[in-house]
């Protein structure tokens, strides 16, 4: 009961607070009845830092599988016999076909952010880069990851087409320098 009490006494100061005795009469004007204009919303751009996040998450293996690119054709064309050899052929064109994945998957997040105009230049290089692994389209061309590629004229093509990519992928990739 000693709080009701004290809870009571409190509300009825501040009551009583605000029923001070003024003599100027109130007086309203049309600017102060009038709510304040609402500021116009500013676009909202996604941060430098969360578009490179993007391009960070794949780079690594990007830059991997181009470097490693024209190696790797030269154990599709020698066609080396042995476990190990077709192991290793397997892997070369699983890499690349995962490759092309990423690209898909990098390209569709970047075009879920609303990038910053000073960024998007270089995401539409970079897009048009990823864009040319994804053409390339190695598993209609040479079949499915986790074989050997099928070595027909129109998988040769496919991997000419992959490598001009890696060319366009690993320019871009270096012009993210400064955000990376």
């Amino acid at each position: 009961m000693r709080y009701w009490g004290t809870s009571m006494t409190l509300l009825a100061a501040l009551a009583l607070a605000g029923c001070g005795t003024d003599s100027k009469p109130a007086t309203t004007s049309a600017s102060s009845t009038t709510a304040p204009a609402a500021p116009s919303p500013s676009p909202s751009f996604a941060t430098e830092n969360e578009v490179a996040s993007v391009i960070a998450g794949y780079e690594k293996d990007w830059r991997e599988v181009a470097e490693k690119a024209g190696p790797c054709r030269f154990k599709y064309v020698l066609k080396e016999d042995g476990p190990l050899a077709q192991t290793e052929r397997m892997t070369c064109y699983t890499n690349e076909v995962t490759a092309a994945i990423s690209a898909k998957n990098a390209m569709r997040d970047l075009a879920q952010l609303d990038v910053p105009p000073s960024m998007t230049p270089l995401v539409e290089e970079t897009n048009k880069a990823l864009q040319l692994l994804v053409d390339a389209d190695l598993e209609s061309a040479c079949g499915p990851a986790m074989q050997e590629p099928n070595g027909t004229k129109k998988c040769d093509t496919a991997m000419g087409a992959q490598m001009l990519g890696y060319d366009m992928v690993t320019n871009a990739l270096d012009k993210w320098g400064p955000y990376l």
